[in-house]
């Protein structure tokens, strides 16, 4: 009784040539470190790469423009998972009609928003994983987001379940995983593709150059 699913994983390849160029001036490293190496080692934790990667300019125009194509294509109601409040009203404010949830919202405004999946086609909903990746009952929900979403086992495949409703139009829903190369993302997107593998949740990977 579950909603067909499509798994599709968005992975950027970040440039960070620009930083290894000034690095390869100032170094006193003797031989200096390949700029595989240098990539590697440029962040200390996700949390620092996902800072990076949430307020970069350009992954936020795309991921927004995605977003919007998503309803140009008439392929129905978003709802987008995000990790940050921050990142959330960055992404809704290059996304028009969009709107943004977080804990700070009364339940009557959640509730209002999330209402509106069951009678309009073009509603996105941009709301932190939080309050958002478990419980919901919101059976028109026709393309499920996640981004930067992590190695938890429960918050993957909880977050894609908010989407396996079935409803009277809809019997198939997309994830889209929206993830980096850089490396924690790479660590994390190896351990949730081996989920969708114990789950027999099929995926396709298509790596996006910034």
């Amino acid at each position: 009784h579950l909603a067909k699913l499509h798994i599709d994983i968005m992975q950027h390849e970040m440039d960070l040539s620009e930083f290894y160029q000034e690095y390869l001036e100032t170094t006193d490293e003797e031989p200096p470190q390949t700029y595989a190496l240098f990539r590697d080692n440029f962040f200390a934790s996700f949390t620092e790469e996902k800072k990076y990667l949430q307020k970069h300019p350009e992954r936020l125009d795309w991921i927004a423009e995605y977003i919007i194509t998503q309803h140009e294509l008439g392929l129905g109601n978003v709802l987008c998972l995000v990790t940050g409040i921050p990142f959330g009203k960055r992404l809704a404010k290059r996304i028009p009609g969009s709107i943004f949830l977080s804990g700070g919202d009364e339940v009557e405004v959640r509730k209002e928003a999330y209402d509106l999946f069951a009678h309009r086609d073009d509603v996105t909903v941009i709301a932190t994983v939080n309050i958002a990746g478990t419980g919901l009952d919101i059976p028109r929900i026709f393309h499920l987001i996640g981004i930067d979403m992590g190695k938890s086992f429960t918050r993957t495949i909880q977050s894609i379940g908010r989407g396996l409703r079935k409803a009277e139009d809809k019997d198939k829903v997309i994830y889209t995983d929206i993830c980096s190369d850089l490396k924690y993302s790479r660590q994390h997107l190896t351990k949730r593709k081996k989920y969708f593998r114990e789950q027999k949740y099929k995926y396709k990977l298509r790596k996006v150059k910034l």
